[in-house]
């Protein structure tokens, strides 16, 4: 079972074949690099993206052909087995970029931020949870803002 939960399925597309599709080779920046706000994210928030995973939620069926789900999965198996503990978000993130998408590994991986992000969104339902501690605010400046690392990229992309 374990196998079938690393392993994504081959006889559909998990993604549209023009998010898989680019690779650095292609000559171009990248044509989704616009759309993330993780790069407005300080060096600091970066550094506290952290993966939560609560194990007695036990994740719908609905889940298991999309991304979001393989992605949960995936990191409900490291927590199981004791592998997520201690691992930067960055390097989650680094590890999913071969799973989804072709091409050479980026020097940073913004697109696995993006799925980290997406699944975030379904966390209620898969008890996988990504928390940052966001920049203070001018009321308070001293102390950061726990909170989801969705909320935090819908708070950056509203500026």
């Amino acid at each position: 079972m374990v196998n079938e939960i690393l392993t994504p399925h081959t006889q559909y597309s998990l993604l549209t074949p023009d998010y898989v599709r680019w690779t650095e080779a292609d000559g171009g920046p990248d044509p989704l690099a616009r759309k993330w706000p993780v790069r407005r994210l300080t060096r600091t928030e970066l550094a506290t993206v952290a993966v939560r995973v609560d194990l007695s939620v036990k994740p719908p069926k609905s889940i298991e052909g999309t991304v979001a789900g393989w992605v949960a999965m995936r990191l409900r198996a490291h927590e199981f087995r004791g592998q997520l503990f201690g691992r930067s978000a960055r390097h989650i993130a680094a590890e999913l970029w071969p799973m989804f998408f072709a091409g050479p590994r980026p020097r940073y991986p913004y697109r696995g931020f993006d799925l980290l992000c997406m699944t975030d969104q379904i966390g209620e339902a898969t008890g996988v949870t990504v928390w940052i501690d966001a920049e203070p605010t001018k009321t308070a400046p001293y102390s950061f803002r726990p909170m989801r690392f969705s909320d935090r990229l819908a708070e950056l992309e509203c500026r």
